[in-house]
């Protein structure tokens, strides 16, 4: 039984060669189901990556730009997600999770911001075409988005928007200090001042203040509101330096939520403690820079007071007689106005006199404005080529 070849040994076994694995690029999700044994297992066929969009797939799925994108992504409270460990090898790409995309395919915000961009490209026609009075209509009727439903969404309790006062205030108290660029337009600065000063008179009237401490980088401000603690940092006032390597479209972007944001909680505020809003400003005041003094805070009940006072003024006032524009129509236009300013001014006389004596004079009066206009339309139809007597007309009338 010794094989002369090996000796003692046994020939040794031919290993077969078995066909080259090929690695799945993206495992296969494996849950445990119930009823079956604990170590059993079954796997899912819908994979991680479906899981995840990139941001280039998000942009084909919502059809809009890419600074719209982050825009919307900023208002709506979306980031980017870190996928598992099978997605983290392509580092170079943003992954947003599928329902998130999902979620703002369905906004009203996805309509506005297709109507910017169309907006935009029919302005840049205008302007090569130099067409002027186009670029001013299209200046007016520029569309805007209101972000009402956002504010209710993200906050939807009182206490959930005050844990947001923080980067709120501090955003808010940085751009009032900022100066007038090509992006950031003066009538935002002198909002975000507005928005500050009032805020300011509010903390003053309820004294809830409790600390102060002054830093290198500005002034940190520390004010309890309906129990939760509010901290936020104001820059000391310089004039400012601002450096070129920031984009300020994303914290415009953060601005325009934070502005919404501060203006409705504040007229809740106001409202709690019984104060009208948004207060009163003495222009006098804000021409000397009186900063703070300028606004004048009134009670609801004062308001209300004011706003009735008004109303009772505004209806004893007459109305002006447009006189400019008999001088801007044609000589026949301007002869006709004049006749009629004289006939109302005998009527009045006539309504006088018939107040003393107590007879009606109220048919009478309607006749020398049928007279003119009946004439002045026969006139009218007559440039047109359309043979009218006034005494058909005025039968008409009838």
């Amino acid at each position: 039984g010794i094989n002369a070849e090996y000796g003692p040994f046994e020939k040794p076994r031919e290993r077969k060669k078995s066909p080259r694995m090929v690695k799945p690029r993206f495992k296969k999700l494996i849950r445990k189901t119930k009823g079956k044994k604990s170590g059993q297992k079954v796997t899912g066929t819908k994979s991680l990556i479906n899981n995840y969009f990139t941001r280039a797939q998000a942009l084909r799925k919502l059809q809009i730009t890419l600074k719209a994108f982050r825009r919307l992504c900023i208002l709506k409270g979306i980031y980017p997600r870190e996928p598992s460990k099978n997605l983290k090898a392509n580092k170079q790409k943003t992954y947003y999770h599928a329902k998130d995309i999902m979620f703002l395919l369905h906004d009203p915000l996805l309509a506005t911001f297709r109507q910017v961009q169309t907006y935009k490209k029919k302005v840049v026609r205008a302007k090569a075409r130099g067409e002027t009075t186009r670029l001013a209509q299209l200046m007016e009727n520029r569309p805007r988005y209101p972000l009402d439903h956002i504010l209710k969404q993200r906050y939807p309790t009182f206490a959930d928007a005050l844990k947001e006062f923080d980067d709120a205030l501090s955003m808010i108290f940085l751009f009032a200090q900022f100066p007038q660029t090509e992006k950031i337009k003066l009538e935002r600065v002198e909002h975000c001042q507005k928005l500050c000063f009032e805020f300011m008179n509010l903390i003053i009237f309820t004294r809830s203040l409790e600390k102060v401490f002054l830093s290198v980088r500005g002034i940190y401000y520390q004010v309890i509101i309906n129990g939760q603690p509010i901290v936020w940092l104001t820059p000391y006032n310089f004039t400012q330096k601002l450096p070129k390597n920031i984009d300020y479209r994303v914290m415009l972007a953060f601005l325009d939520l934070y502005e919404h944001l501060l203006s409705f909680s504040l007229f809740k505020l106001f409202h709690d403690v019984g104060l009208a809003y948004p207060p009163i400003l003495d222009k006098k005041k804000e021409e000397d820079c009186e900063g703070l003094s300028s606004f004048r805070l009134i009670s609801l009940a004062d308001a209300q007071s004011e706003v009735i006072n008004k109303e009772e003024v505004i209806p004893k006032a007459k109305a002006a007689k447009p006189k400019k524009l008999a001088q801007k129509l044609p000589k026949e236009l301007s002869k006709k106005l004049q006749e009629v300013e004289q006939t109302e001014a005998d009527t009045e006389n006539t309504d006088a006199q018939s107040d003393i004596v107590g007879t009606d004079t109220s048919f009478d009066r309607k006749k020398p404005y049928l007279k003119i206009s009946i004439s002045f339309l026969a006139e009218r139809l007559q440039s047109y080529h359309l043979n009218l007597s006034s005494e058909v007309l005025e039968a008409r009338f009838h």
